[in-house]
């Protein structure tokens, strides 16, 4: 509720609290959960190597705990902040690794998002046919379960690689 409204420093000494807690516990889907959350205000505030030790520090408790989903969400914000720090050979490895896992659980949502992440980073890169190819996969998907949110983010997208390569018909449409 706190991050919601941007109580950023109310919502970390809470998570702080809960992970305290959830040490005495020997909680380690609890730790883990805390840690990701911490992890999760710090990239809010910029402080992406700190987001990253968190972000790597759950993805581990996540591995010991084999916890499949907080793996693919932590693989998922590694790759992210690598990303936001311009990293995108290690980004798109996370982002791979993620797929990868993604096998065994099926989860769309996540899925989506990975198609959408690697190719934003071949559009990066100016591989545009590549990100074009990883853009309708994550399309296709979110078509198919209505998930008008990601359509119209992922159209967007579309038409900027379209506007990219001078095919300006393309992207209007």
């Amino acid at each position: 509720k706190y991050l919601i409204y941007g109580h950023f420093r109310k919502a970390l000494r809470l998570f702080q609290q809960s992970l305290q807690l959830n040490k005495e516990l020997k909680n380690k889907k609890g730790i883990s959960a805390n840690i990701g959350n911490i992890g999760y205000l710090y990239s809010q505030w910029g402080y992406y190597d700190q987001a990253l030790t968190y972000y790597n520090q759950s993805y581990k408790l996540a591995q010991e705990t084999k916890d499949l989903f907080k793996q693919l969400s932590q693989l998922n914000n590694i790759g992210t902040i690598y990303k936001i720090k311009s990293q995108y050979q290690k980004a798109l490895s996370y982002f791979e690794k993620g797929l990868a896992l993604n096998k065994q659980l099926k989860d769309k949502k996540s899925q989506i998002t990975l198609y959408h992440n690697i190719a934003m980073i071949y559009n990066d890169w100016g591989q545009f046919d590549r990100a074009l190819t990883y853009y309708e996969e994550a399309l296709k998907l979110a078509q198919k379960y209505a998930m008008k949110n990601n359509i119209a983010n992922i159209y967007n997208n579309i038409g900027q690689v379209y506007r990219k390569k001078y095919r300006y018909r393309k992207a209007i449409k």
